[in-house]
């Protein structure tokens, strides 16, 4: 019984990506899902962002990229960009009822649209 139960719990967890590969001009280069700051959607492409701020072109859209990340670990800023919530230093508070939120790694700030802030900031607090 206690094996069934086990097996269970753990088919009824979905399972997110730990990895993505990116094809780069010298090969194929794996992604951990770790190591992404934030992901951003620039003119029809979306971008993996590492903590060194090299930009990593990944197939799908943010929206299908979203789905398949953990939601304890990424949640959107605005309808371009998703952060990862280990790379957050702070948030501080903007106009129009928006966030800066300032990233450790590559020491850059994204912003939240108006819209998203309160889902972000219940996002922030687990």
């Amino acid at each position: 019984m206690r094996e069934l139960t086990q097996a269970l719990r753990q088919h009824s967890q979905p399972a997110y990506k730990q990895r993505f590969s990116v094809r780069m001009r010298n090969g194929l280069y794996l992604l951990q899902t770790a190591d992404i700051a934030y992901l951003q959607a620039d003119e029809g492409v979306t971008f993996a962002v590492d903590s060194a701020g090299t930009r990593y072109p990944l197939s799908g859209t943010l929206a299908e990229l979203e789905r398949q990340l953990d939601p304890s670990r990424f949640g959107r800023l605005n309808r371009s960009e998703l952060v990862n919530v280990a790379f957050i230093e702070r948030a501080e508070p903007y106009f129009n009822n928006r966030l800066a939120v300032k990233l450790r790694a590559p020491g850059l700030t994204l912003t939240t649209s108006a819209a998203q802030t309160p889902e972000f900031r219940r996002w922030l607090e687990g």
